[in-house]
């Protein structure tokens, strides 16, 4: 919190900091350009402003444009030679040293299975509730500098992480599980957060949709790892002490799945 106030984070902020990002990536800034020139409007999102907001190493840049995906698909194949699809359907783009992932408003699932409202005229406040977690939502207009970074704020005062939308269609809708699970094991362990009811029993009732089979679906979030080497903190054992520690104290917890992982964890003690 103490950087936050360092850095004085205001409009001004942000867009130096934004111009600074363009001008030092000359595709990337043609692309952002005609995105503005097609009436259209850029937000980037998540982990980048957190590194702004920390003074840290910045890896890659998340932005949501509002554009119909066939538009942004013919402006990116204009000024960028190396770009791909990316595992939600955005567009990947390779600057050098920078990756950069961007996605059109539509295509976010929030707001296509219609859990999170978008309203045109609290544009900010309806992509940072469209994000999963409040450690995540955070927001800002790429051209103006207009920001929404309370909720992730809310999280660091707190030290809580919790899912911003109590509509349990919003936690069982999202397509990505395992990687949600994975994501609460990884900041928990890496920032000491405590979780919030609704991300323990989010886990506690979605492990058994992974696998009603305790063992697969913990090898199945094991293996899941692969694909996020940034996780690489996470281990077998941290993840199955971690989630035996959860199910165990949730008064939600089934009587068949607390026998069936108690079983289950009582054997694995039993090998060592």
């Amino acid at each position: 919190m103490n950087t936050l106030v360092k850095n004085n984070v205001s409009v001004t902020f942000f867009r130096k900091k934004f111009f600074f990002l363009l001008r030092n990536n000359p595709k990337l800034a043609n692309v952002i350009y005609e995105v503005f020139i097609q009436g259209g409007h850029a937000y980037v999102i998540g982990g980048y402003i957190r590194s702004l907001l920390d003074n840290s190493h910045v890896r890659d840049v998340d932005i949501i444009v509002d554009l119909p995906s066939s538009k942004l698909e013919e402006i990116v194949a204009i000024y960028c030679t190396d770009f791909s699809k990316n595992r939600h359907g955005g567009i990947k783009m390779t600057f050098n040293s920078l990756t950069v992932d961007v996605w059109c408003l539509n295509d976010n699932w929030a707001f296509r299975e219609n859990v999170v409202n978008y309203n045109e005229n609290k544009v900010l406040e309806s992509i940072a509730a469209g994000c999963f977690y409040n450690y995540d939502a955070l927001v800002v207009n790429m051209l103006s500098g207009n920001f929404n970074i309370r909720y992730y704020l809310d999280c660091m005062h707190k030290k809580e992480l919790s899912i911003l939308k109590s509509n349990p269609n919003y936690a069982n809708l999202n397509p990505t599980t395992e990687a949600n699970i994975l994501r609460a094991f990884y900041l928990k362990r890496v920032h000491d957060f405590k979780f919030s009811p609704n991300v323990s029993n989010y886990i506690v009732s979605k492990m058994p949709t992974i696998s009603l089979d305790i063992k697969e679906s913990l090898q199945r979030l094991i293996d899941k790892l692969q694909m996020y080497p940034k996780y690489n903190l996470l281990t077998a054992e941290y993840l199955k002490k971690e989630y035996m520690n959860l199910l165990f104290s949730q008064k939600e917890t089934s009587l068949e799945q607390y026998l069936l992982s108690y079983d289950y964890f009582l054997s694995e003690n039993n090998k060592k």
